[in-house]
């Protein structure tokens, strides 16, 4: 196994290096694990009614353990089983909705047929077949949500897929999406002569204010096999992962963090550090953020945020959730 660390410093290291400089670290760190800070998508019990009547067997692939923000009318609350019951507006159709007693008191102040959201995981009963929604919180309509077309965070952040820009790395083979503000903030590593690796940087601190407020950067690269020394160094592909990390940072520390297969399909090495240049600012660092997500034995798409104080958190956990390599068939990218 041969890792050339001080080619893979050519790449992204000199880009970092030269961004970063004249802030000290802010002691709040966050994180963009997606497992952490789940992306919900807007639907309704109407739409999920339709796809089972069209098609049972595509309908539970394509809904079962997802998280939606689930908007329906009220159908009945129930203490015995400690559930809600929703419907859509077909009157037909239920959905059964555990949750807490908290959120029971909430729905039971509205009447019957009222509108109504929720956060949760739909799930069907592998026995009985029954349609559950299991409730994290409730919350009033979203407004101007479009089905299909809006994802949410929890705290109501907005992103419209719509709206969003796809773009590409390896020749297609690495597709992610951002949310249509970062358009103005962007940077081709190649071709601003930033540095050779593939990819982007995005100015997050410029978005809106021109510059103000802390260094907040994203990276969205890949690392293709033909840049590493020898092509078979691919298939060690957490060697590489730790050599990037140790080329940014000087050490890696226990590494993986975590390993992850995310509740959209979606595998990703998730690590967390802290950016110090020596050199440069004595004394000072960044908290640091990596997503790894293997494409096969073709490379390796990568994801860092760097950042003192996390203003453009909803940004960057939007662009990992739809980030996607040709290895694994995601819905929605």
């Amino acid at each position: 196994m041969k890792i050339n660390k001080q080619m893979i410093s050519f790449f992204l290291f000199p880009v970092i290096c030269v961004l970063l400089c004249g802030f000290s670290l802010n002691k709040k760190s966050v994180d963009i694990d997606t497992e952490k800070n789940k992306v919900y998508q807007y639907t309704t019990v109407d739409k999920i009614e339709g796809a089972f009547k069209e098609d049972k067997k595509a309908a539970a692939i394509r809904f079962e353990d997802s998280y939606l923000l689930l908007m329906g009318t009220v159908d009945g609350v129930y203490d015995n089983g400690k559930r809600v019951s929703i419907t859509g507006s077909s009157k037909k159709y239920t959905i059964d909705c555990p949750c807490a007693k908290e959120i029971r008191d909430q729905v039971s102040k509205l009447s019957v047929g009222s509108k109504m959201a929720f956060y949760g995981r739909f799930s069907v009963d592998p026995i009985d077949k029954e349609h559950h929604f299991t409730v994290e919180k409730y919350i009033d309509i979203p407004k101007n949500a479009v089905p299909e077309d809006t994802f949410f965070l929890s705290d109501g952040t907005a992103y419209n897929y719509i709206d969003s820009v796809k773009k590409e790395l390896g020749g297609g083979r690495v597709s992610f999406r951002i949310p249509e503000g970062l358009k103005d903030v962007e940077v081709d590593i190649k071709e601003s002569g930033l540095g050779s690796i593939e990819g982007y940087e995005y100015i997050l601190n410029e978005i809106g204010n021109k510059g103000k407020g802390d260094p907040e950067y994203l990276f969205v690269c890949y690392f293709d096999k033909k840049l590493l020394k020898e092509s078979s160094d691919i298939k060690r592909a957490a060697d590489v992962e730790k050599a990037i990390v140790e080329n940014i940072e000087g050490e890696a520390g226990r590494f993986p963090t975590l390993k992850k297969k995310t509740y959209y399909g979606a595998q990703y090495t998730y690590y967390r550090g802290v950016y110090k240049e020596s050199i440069l600012d004595p004394g000072k660092g960044y908290h640091t953020e990596y997503i790894f997500q293997e494409d096969g034995d073709n490379g390796i798409a990568v994801l860092i945020y760097v950042y003192t104080t996390p203003n453009h958190l909803a940004d960057v956990i939007f662009t990992a959730r739809f980030l996607k390599t040709a290895a694994w068939d995601l819905p929605n990218s």
